[in-house]
């Protein structure tokens, strides 16, 4: 028969300890006594980052007949693993790792000044380039585009208009 263990927890609130000057808690604490391995242990242990514990101690366990005997290392393992209250990362999907890499892409074109045009730069539209468009389309250089977009519009109208 399994024996049903009274596991008595110190719980912490807050995001942090704090200490006073004297070396004394200054967190809200309290004690909480749960079933070992019981719904509730699981449940508690599972959910103490929601519940707001900053730290979780054993303070005492009971045997079935109600007298204090020694902390197992296998409960001071579980509560120590349960209460290191980070969030753990999740590992990404392909997809999100995607995404990062578009969006670093786009903060890096963004740093550099894309939104700015280099006049002395070859720049690929579909099949027209920099050189040669002057003259083909004198318009472009009297417009004084500073902005991509409307320079590549301007210059898909002005090629559309010229088929």
């Amino acid at each position: 028969m399994a024996t049903k263990r009274i596991v008595h927890l110190r719980v912490y609130r807050g995001t942090e300890m704090n200490y006073s000057r004297d070396g004394k808690v200054k967190n809200v604490n309290q004690l909480v006594k749960l079933t070992y391995l019981s719904r509730e242990w699981h449940n508690f242990l599972k959910h103490l980052l929601a519940n707001g514990f900053c730290l979780v101690e054993v303070e005492k366990v009971f045997n079935e007949k109600g007298k204090e005997v020694k902390i197992p290392d296998n409960i001071s393992a579980e509560v120590k693993e349960a209460s290191h209250l980070e969030i753990k990362e999740q590992p990404l999907s392909e997809s999100q790792k995607e995404v990062i890499e578009l969006k670093k892409e786009i903060e890096g074109l963004k740093g550099n000044g894309a939104d700015k045009i280099d006049h002395n730069t070859n720049i690929e539209l579909s099949h027209y380039s920099l050189e040669g468009l002057e003259a083909k389309f004198p318009e472009i250089a009297k417009l004084k585009l500073t902005n991509v977009d409307d320079f590549v519009a301007k210059i898909n109208e002005l090629a559309e208009g010229s088929n």
